[in-house]
């Protein structure tokens, strides 16, 4: 399981390379990796989270709305990642009505999150991210009572990756 986590991450961060540097917006601060993730996260872990994301995306460095849509496809990226693993464990063995029903959930949950982040750099910027969060946010609530399933640390994961996204897309809009 440990390796598949980690050939998944490292496709991950290889299909961030292509990050769009078009999307700079005017009146957007510039800093660099170190201050924005300061500024965006209230965690260590999200610290962390934010400096490995932001040093392995191609993002010229000061570029805030890079940061963000840098984390946002990461973000994105991973939902497709916990799709196929949601996907899997409804077709592998028989699961308890409960327990499907919860992988079924967040499988809606998941589609939603990444269908709202593939358009996140619209007008509604600041409100999709809130909604995306939600949304695998819904998926962790479903799970409460299945704490041993692999899906429960996938989507543990992916709320921190969807608030960092979050966070860093506040250091674009606002707060």
């Amino acid at each position: 399981m440990k390796r598949a986590a980690a050939a998944a991450a490292a496709m991950i961060l290889l299909a961030m390379a292509p990050i769009p540097m078009a999307l700079a917006c005017n009146n957007v601060p510039s800093m660099d990796i170190d201050a924005a993730c300061l500024k965006a996260t209230t965690s260590q872990q999200l610290y962390q989270l934010c400096r490995y994301t932001l040093r392995h995306a191609d993002v010229a460095t000061g570029d805030v709305t890079g940061y963000a849509a840098a984390a946002a496809q990461l973000a994105k990226l991973s939902y497709d990642s916990a799709l196929g693993t949601i996907d899997g464990l409804l077709a592998g063995k028989p699961l308890p009505g409960g327990e499907k029903a919860a992988y079924q959930r967040c499988r809606a949950r998941y589609a939603d999150a990444r269908k709202i982040l593939s358009g996140v750099f619209g007008a509604g910027l600041r409100r999709e991210y809130v909604d995306a969060t939600a949304e695998v946010a819904a998926c962790a609530a479903a799970l409460a009572a299945f704490r041993s399933s692999p899906l429960y640390s996938v989507n543990a994961a992916d709320r921190d990756r969807a608030l960092l996204a979050s966070q860093l897309g506040a250091l674009v809009v606002g707060r």
